[in-house]
């Protein structure tokens, strides 16, 4: 999976699979750093309305959260 990002929870030993949109809001995430720049960016990005773009990246972070792949401070 050619720029696919590929997590692993280290205490279950599973691994998880970002599909092309999850590793792009990832990327974005990571670069801006910021939850409303990123949605910003997903907005124009992907020709979407701010609430939408809001609700799937706080979905794939809450995803990501329940899964313990990532910890919000």
């Amino acid at each position: 999976m050619d720029g696919a990002i590929i997590a692993l929870n280290l205490n279950t030993g599973q691994y998880y699979t970002l599909n092309e949109t999850g590793t792009r809001m990832w990327t974005l995430l990571a670069d801006l750093g910021s939850l409303d720049d990123t949605v910003g960016a997903i907005e124009a990005e992907y020709d979407v309305t701010r609430d939408r773009a809001s609700r799937d990246l706080t979905g794939l972070i809450e995803d990501l959260m329940a899964n313990d792949l990532i910890e919000v401070a």
